[in-house]
């Protein structure tokens, strides 16, 4: 029998710790936190990524079972009995004639922000588990860096498989030289205790083809006169710091260093001093094992050394072609995305069933029983299998689905949605709460439909404010018909009544008068 690998294929199962959790930051909240809005899980559907891949998809049965929500800013423990899962079922055929085995990853996310930071650190493949026609399948766990991009824009599925496999940087090898120069700088204190900025500064020559500079405090990185400025901007105190400058690939040639109190107008800081104290040589491989979080992570030390490569590739900036950034030493085992990564025997012209479980990490907004709940499922990847059949969800819960993207039918177990022909435009998401949509403030679900309460009261407000601008209108329409009728006179009984002419009769009397003289 012969068997042919295919390209790297990516399961992803909703809304889990597997699934794409992405975060703005990593924020770690006390027991008693109750933000308005904690970061949440988006994820991604079955897909073929690499080669083509004659595998098909028949059908996926989706059963998301939620009977109670995540604690926000819990201890440990109590994540360790939240109930909430999914669990994915895919039924795959193999069409051709030609028996296959895959690798299979399934992306089991970053740990929720409102998870207890220890969360970070334990594998959760112990917990779920990975069957092939009923049988369990033995799990590897991974993970990946792809830096700021990991959070908030979305599942690149190509970009986060070279995260993983470590595709996108070739500068660094395992035995690429690596030399750091230690230096260290002390500082009288500022006069009058008044804060005061100065700069530290190295001028070195370098071969930009050959090296890349970084450094242990985050500096910037000029060319100035034909040679590399490295300028450190700190608030001078009395006492002294070291700082290191690391040489990549060929080492650099220290022309300089010195302390600045105007570094533009090129004056020396008094009584401060810049004096290079150690120069080491090791590889690449030292360096960054050197940084390892340890097997306590659940990590393997060539998927850390392939995450910090990719955090050296983002931090790192080009001027003039000198490659320089600062090293990543503020990353750590929850900056990783975790993953599932599993193999699959496909054999000819048969039926596979692939069963995925996962924990759920829903976005979380506002607070108390109005608190609602968000859950994302990215159908459009799952195109990239050969076909996709039918779909079927089952949202077991006892708790209100507000919203939806996709129509669910209500059952006595929660809600079921069926889609027979292939698969859905768009996405999937809906909103979970504890209270009916419209009872909570604020939150009314838009499906381009209103409901009846809320078109009440939309209704009930436009008369109140057409009848407030009638009664208005009439008020002054009346006052203004009231003073006209007083400058003119009024009419009564058909006559009309009109002021007064001024009395002339003294002004006759004077005119006769002047007449008689």
């Amino acid at each position: 029998m012969t068997g042919n690998r295919a390209g790297a294929l990516i399961m992803a199962v909703p809304f889990a710790a597997g699934s794409i959790l992405l975060f703005s930051s990593q924020r770690r909240a006390g027991a008693n936190s109750a933000p308005a809005y904690w970061e949440g899980a988006q994820s991604a559907g079955a897909l073929l990524a690499g080669d083509e891949c004659p595998i098909a998809v028949e059908k996926e049965l989706l059963t998301v079972n939620i009977p109670e929500f995540p604690p926000l800013g819990g201890e440990k423990e109590e994540f360790d009995g939240y109930g909430a899962s999914v669990t994915a079922q895919y039924t795959f055929r193999n069409p051709t004639e030609t028996d296959y085995t895959a690798t299979l990853l399934f992306p089991f996310g970053y740990a929720p922000e409102y998870a207890p930071y220890e969360y970070n650190f334990y594998d959760d493949t112990a917990r779920y588990t990975i069957t092939e026609n009923g049988s369990a399948v033995e799990i590897t766990s991974r993970h990946s860096f792809c830096g700021d991009d990991s959070y908030g824009s979305g599942f690149d599925v190509e970009k986060e498989i070279d995260c993983l496999e470590g595709a996108g940087e070739s500068f660094y090898t395992a035995d690429t030289p690596v030399t750091e120069h230690v230096f260290h700088v002390t500082t009288p204190a500022a006069a009058g205790g008044h804060a005061n900025y100065v700069s530290f500064c190295i001028k070195l020559k370098a071969d930009p083809a050959k090296t890349r500079i970084a450094t242990s405090q985050h500096a910037s990185c000029f060319i100035e006169n034909g040679l590399a400025l490295i300028v450190y901007n700190f608030a001078q105190t009395e006492g002294g710091f070291d700082f290191s400058l690391y040489a990549f690939g060929e080492d650099v040639i220290i022309k300089k260093q010195a302390v600045y109190d105007n570094r533009i107008t090129g004056a020396l800081l008094e009584d401060a001093s810049a004096v290079e104290t150690a120069k080491t040589e090791g590889t690449y491989a030292a360096f960054v094992a050197g940084r390892y979080p340890g097997a306590e992570s659940g990590m393997s030390e060539e998927d850390w050394r392939r995450g910090f490569t990719e955090a050296m590739g983002i931090d790192m900036y080009s001027t003039d072609g000198m490659m320089c950034s600062a090293v990543p030493d503020e990353i750590d085992a929850a900056d990783f995305m975790r993953w599932y990564e599993y193999r699959l025997q496909f054999p000819a012209g048969e039926t596979v069933v692939n069963e995925v479980s996962a924990p759920i990490y829903p976005t979380v907004r506002g607070s108390g029983k109005k608190t609602q709940y968000d859950y994302t499922y990215l159908l459009s990847p799952a195109r990239k299998w050969a076909s996709f059949g039918s779909l079927r969800v089952e949202l077991k819960t006892p708790y209100y689905l507000a919203e939806s993207s996709l129509d669910f039918q209500k059952t006595e177990e929660g809600y079921v949605l069926d889609w027979e022909d292939g698969l859905p435009l768009g996405e999937l998401t809906f909103t979970l709460s504890e209270e009916a949509p419209n009872a909570i403030s604020g939150f009314m679900p838009y499906r381009g439909e209103i409901d009846p309460v809320s078109l009440g009261v939309i209704i009930f407000l436009v008369v109140l404010a057409v009848g407030t601008i009638a009664v208005t209108v009439g008020i002054v329409l009346v006052r203004r018909k009231r003073e006209t009728a007083s400058a003119r006179g009024t009419a009564e009984e058909g006559k009309v009544d009109l002021p007064a002419p001024p009395d002339t009769n003294d002004h006759d009397d004077n005119n006769a008068g002047d007449g008689s003289g």
